[in-house]
């Protein structure tokens, strides 16, 4: 490239400019590719081959990403969880169905579900939900949970096993 100005250093900053720029939309577009290819393998996939005990655990780590990702895939997500929650409401109603199959004067209603916060979530499905008032929520397994949730590259898989090492496996509906 030529230099018009006469000024030696102006064309290289000039040059250097532009090409930290460029530097830094190729790191966001690569940020942003590596959210969508997390998406998909975490999300898209459980959802489509209807792996809902995967997609319940994956749905809570990607809410973590989801600043990474553009609107439309935020509202997907959100559009999923939506779905989800209506499987374990169809869940739950077949499980008193089929359990009381005897007993005719069974009632159902609907109601809303309640969301735990993602602690609680993790730990009702990797250790099961303790059942009041007989056991109650263990606050050091709580804060663990909390810890691990922060880190950039944690998942399903690296949360259980460091719980499961660390305080062993609890399942509290086998226990009572």
């Amino acid at each position: 490239m030529a230099n018009l100005s006469g000024n030696p250093g102006t064309t290289v900053t000039h040059n250097l400019g532009l090409a930290s720029q460029a530097s830094i939309e190729a790191q966001k577009l690569k940020q942003e590719n590596a959210a969508k290819v997390l998406f998909m393998d975490t999300i898209f996939f459980p959802l489509i081959n209807k792996q809902w005990c995967t997609l319940r655990q994956n749905i809570i780590f990607a809410k973590l990403i989801c600043p990474n990702l553009d609107e439309n895939m935020c509202q997907f997500l959100c559009a999923i969880e939506s779905i989800l929650e209506e499987h374990a409401e169809l869940e739950e109603v077949e499980r008193i169905l089929h359990s009381n199959l005897s007993d005719t004067s069974t009632l159902l209603y609907r109601t809303t579900i309640i969301k735990l916060k993602p602690e609680y979530e993790l730990y009702d499905i990797i250790l099961g939900k303790p059942r009041f008032p007989l056991a109650k929520y263990d606050e050091r397994i709580l804060y663990d949970i909390v810890q691990l949730l922060t880190l950039d590259t944690i998942n399903f898989k690296t949360t259980k096993e460091y719980i499961i090492n660390k305080y062993g496996e609890r399942n509290y509906n086998r226990l009572f």
